[in-house]
């Protein structure tokens, strides 16, 4: 265990906060690249994208942390120290509330920017589940997130005074358990990205094997992020048992936990939403006709977009231009 890589003066350099930014930058740049090789897009737009949806993600991450993972004690003492929300470099942020935050803000600017939101979706996939790893290694070293007790031989013994778990007793590595399932996540969202938009070969066997036939991809533009949403609820519901129930939290006594309800609901949510856009395609190559659903959900976009085209922001344009 690590939970601090550098000591400046008096100054910690958490692990956490450290892993946090390399994946954050990291992403950033592979973004870039990837933008500019797919489309020939304003790099001032996609910048003004990025730096929103990374304070987005920033905000969210920890605003939802202190707000969903806080016992009642701990909320109580946030509200009372509000400076100490905004410390996020302590440790103590929400997946859930990097989602919220960047598909929130990142939609609304796409819409009023005219930016191809799918694609840029698209484009962003991959480089958000590498930063994860990146994160899930950073949580290994801090051991931030601890496992149940487990009997099997791969469980890790932590002795270190910091660990936020029971010390001296074999727990389940969760956060390798999570390094796990990001792993295959990134090889099969790198390979949909390629294939889809820059025409490789070399990654056409796990089309073949995986993506076409057992997964049954369209590739159509934004069904990555739908198809990456089923994949890693579906897989971190399960891999939830594992993590120490004192570092989660229980609504009313449900057996289930925060993060395991948010799984279900991201579960069918996107699922939804993929066999939405499965219509919308059938529909616009003249399969099928609307249905009065799709017609619904066709009325609710166009809403948005009126209404992010007419939100106050102080530079104009459009994308490309």
């Amino acid at each position: 265990m690590l939970p601090y890589l550098a000591k400046i003066g008096t100054i910690l350099i958490p692990t956490h906060a450290v892993t946090m930014c390399l994946a954050y930058l990291i992403g950033v740049i592979g973004f870039f690249y990837w933008v500019r090789k797919a489309e020939d897009m304003d790099m001032n737009v996609i910048l003004n994208f990025v730096f929103l949806t990374v304070m987005a993600a920033i905000i969210g991450a920890r605003i939802s942390a202190v707000f969903m993972l806080s016992s009642p004690e701990q909320l109580a003492w946030f509200l009372s120290h509000p400076v100490e929300i905004l410390k996020f470099w302590k440790g103590g942020e929400s997946l859930y509330g990097v989602v919220i935050g960047v598909i929130g803000i990142g939609s609304w600017y796409c819409l009023r920017r005219d930016l191809p939101i799918r694609k840029v979706t698209d484009l962003t996939i991959p480089w958000v589940a590498i930063g994860m790893l990146i994160q899930h290694f950073g949580c290994l070293g801090a051991g931030c997130h601890p496992g149940t007790p487990t009997d099997l031989p791969w469980g890790f013994i932590y002795h270190h005074p910091l660990f936020k778990g029971p010390r001296n007793v074999p727990l389940h590595p969760y956060p390798l358990y999570m390094v796990m399932m990001t792993i295959p996540g990134i090889i099969l969202s790198w390979s949909w990205v390629k294939i889809k938009y820059f025409g490789s070969r070399t990654f056409s066997w796990i089309n073949n094997n995986f993506l076409s036939s057992f997964l049954r991809v369209r590739f159509i533009e934004g069904e990555l992020l739908l198809l990456a949403g089923i994949y890693y609820s579906f897989f971190r519901f399960f891999i939830e048992f594992t993590r120490h129930p004192m570092t989660q939290i229980y609504y009313c006594g449900f057996f289930l936990s925060q993060s395991q309800l948010a799984c279900v609901f991201i579960f069918f949510l996107t699922l939804f939403g993929l066999l939405a856009l499965w219509a919308y395609d059938d529909s616009q190559k003249g399969r099928r006709e609307h249905d009065w659903w799709l017609k619904q959900l066709l009325k609710m976009v166009a809403g948005m977009e009126w209404v992010s085209k007419r939100f106050p922001w102080p530079v104009k344009g459009k994308a490309g231009g």
